[in-house]
């Protein structure tokens, strides 16, 4: 996923995403920002943790 962080005229935030095909974010400061990182970051992770646990119990099950 391709994300651009993008100064605005006013001083805040906005983030472009290429997926999306527009702002997923506006109007935000750096720890907004990071905040939804963090959260897209931890899905990722619990999603990985779930593949994982899964691919190990199925060759458990097929032992």
């Amino acid at each position: 996923m391709s994300r651009q962080i993008q100064k605005q005229d006013d001083g805040k935030y906005r983030v472009w995403s290429t997926i999306a095909g527009g702002y997923i974010i506006e109007n935000a400061t750096e720890e907004e920002i990071a905040a939804l990182y963090i959260k897209d970051a931890e899905v990722d992770i619990r999603w990985r943790i779930h593949y994982e646990i899964q691919r190990l119990e199925q060759r458990v099950m097929n032992e």
